[in-house]
């Protein structure tokens, strides 16, 4: 990992001064292939948020059956799509048992063009967020911060994937996620090299609530690189159960549509007032995880309409999640394929 991005830094050096995102191949079928990113300089949020476009949230890191299962072309399958980001999803707690096959994860997606982030799954911190497991989660960041010194800015760091409402993490006030959130920013900014000004993304409590964004303590050492995110309770995708504060069945009523809005205008509200942009990292087409019982038309309409909300307010967003559309044994794409190309195609 390191070995190649420092190749790449030299070539930039000796001959241009970055590579931009919109530097890109076309074959003749129309498919894009983009170069290497590289780029040498800080990013700006601003600038991060209006190239993240589409992105993808993986499940390839999170256990050993899929870490083991991967290839390259699984990247290149989601980068052929169009989809401009990708959310890669770490489990493992021993930071130094991630370099063998999380390197070639995030160099594969920056050799197709894409913009990797890395999020930390933090389960034993959110189950039992003793000081001692606090530390560790904090040190962790660090190790990562470290690793990946020299990597090029487009790598972005994403705090925790989402802590849920049942963790002690949301007892509110928040005053330990806080903390801890203090911690580790200053754990990822003392790592040396690009640390000091990569992009860091932080969310709030229960499942990466907009409406709680506000309770949030904006990290001292931010440095003006940094990214809120949220989640709006859609990461497991809409719900058909009309007590559900994400009911949605096919958009034909005022109710529907407004609970996604209010949501949004939460998010974008937060962004106003602290000069954060903002991205939306986590949402599903259909309830996969809760019946899976949305046709392939209704995900495509409440996908429409999701959409349709985020584009209004210029907000990039990740898909949730790489396992419910292809499988990287088979190397194929299964019957949601056409989903995938709906929303791209929004």
């Amino acid at each position: 990992m390191k070995k190649s991005i420092m190749i790449a830094l030299v070539v930039c050096l000796s001959g241009c001064t970055t590579v931009d995102r919109s530097t890109l191949d076309t074959d003749k079928s129309g498919d894009t292939q983009a170069k290497i990113q590289d780029q040498i300089a800080p990013i700006a949020p601003d600038e991060m948020v209006r190239r993240m476009g589409v992105g993808v949230d993986a499940t390839w890191s999170e256990v050993p059956k899929k870490i083991a299962s991967y290839t390259s072309e699984a990247t290149e399958a989601f980068a052929k799509k169009g989809f401009k980001h990708i959310r890669l999803r770490v489990a493992e707690d021993n930071a130094s048992k991630m370099w063998s096959y999380l390197d070639r994860e995030i160099q594969d997606a920056l050799d197709n063009g894409m913009i990797p982030i890395i999020a930390n799954q933090s389960a034993t911190f959110e189950e039992e967020p003793t000081p001692e497991n606090q530390a560790a989660w904090v040190a962790w960041w660090g190790e990562v911060a470290r690793h990946y010194k020299d990597a090029p800015y487009e790598l972005m760091f994403d705090l925790i994937v989402e802590i849920a409402a049942r963790s002690s993490l949301s007892e509110e006030p928040i005053n330990q996620l806080n903390m801890a959130y203090e911690q580790a920013v200053h754990a990822i900014r003392s790592g040396g090299g690009h640390s000091d000004k990569r992009i860091i993304i932080f969310s709030a409590h229960k499942r990466s609530d907009p409406n709680k964004m506000e309770m949030l303590k904006i990290p001292s050492e931010g440095n003006g690189y940094l990214i809120g995110e949220f989640h709006e309770g859609y990461a497991s995708g809409p719900s058909k159960e009309m007590e559900s504060p994400h009911y949605y069945m096919n958009g034909t009523t005022a109710a529907e549509l407004e609970s996604i809005e209010q949501r949004v205008k939460a998010a974008v509200a937060w962004s106003e007032k602290t000069g954060i942009p903002i991205w939306e990292g986590a949402w599903m087409p259909g309830n996969y995880n809760k019946g899976d019982d949305y046709s392939i038309t209704e995900q495509k309409q409440f996908a429409k309409d999701f959409v349709g909300v985020l584009k209004r307010y210029h907000i990039p967003h990740a898909v949730n999640a790489t396992k419910k559309f292809y499988d990287i044994e088979t190397k194929s794409w299964n019957e949601k394929e056409e989903v995938v190309d709906y929303i791209l195609s929004l």
